[in-house]
């Protein structure tokens, strides 16, 4: 697999971006929110507080393809940055109830600050008429709720988009090999 995407990122490299993020890829709480976390170091060491083991694979895949990192060690449980600003999963249960200047400061703080560089990367890409390739690393809890997952690897795109889907299948089946 390392050889595919190796090769992906030599033979495009004038006419693709690639891009790797990992939005869960720690379970810190920075020393202002805390207060809302007492007694729940259990919680944010699980996978509700973040993705073990995606920063490893982050870091590794974007030494390897040469591609940018843009990577958050902040628990998911202060901000998701994979939700939109109006998503009703964007703070959790530990922070939804807090007020609108402590929300404002850790969207100021965590959440613009990681958006706004992705949203860099993607624009400026796209600006010099490259394509994007956007790998967003996470891992996967074996049970969610009562439901067993036995998945190592996802791969998610859009089938209508061919270039996705070529770019899926090769991946697949370089994984395979």
């Amino acid at each position: 697999m390392i050889n595919y995407l190796t090769a992906l990122t030599d033979i495009h490299s004038n006419k693709i971006s690639i891009i790797v993020t990992c939005e869960h890829g720690g379970h810190k709480i920075p020393p202002s929110c805390r207060k809302y976390f007492s007694g729940k170091h259990s919680v944010l060491q699980s996978h509700h507080g973040w993705d073990k083991g995606a920063l490893e694979i982050a870091r590794e895949l974007a030494t390897t393809i040469r591609a940018p990192l843009v990577a958050s060690e902040t628990s998911r449980l202060l901000v998701d940055l994979n939700r939109s600003l109006h998503h009703p999963d964007l703070f959790s249960e530990f922070t939804e109830h807090c007020d609108a200047e402590t929300k404002q400061n850790i969207l100021n703080d965590f959440y613009l600050p990681y958006r706004n560089s992705v949203d860099h990367r993607v624009k400026t890409a796209t600006q010099n008429r490259k394509s994007v390739i956007h790998f967003s690393i996470h891992s996967f809890t074996p049970r969610l709720g009562n439901k067993i997952r036995n998945t190592d690897i996802g791969l998610l795109y859009d089938p209508g988009r061919k270039t996705e889907r070529r770019l899926c299948i090769g991946l697949q089946d370089a994984i395979h090999n």
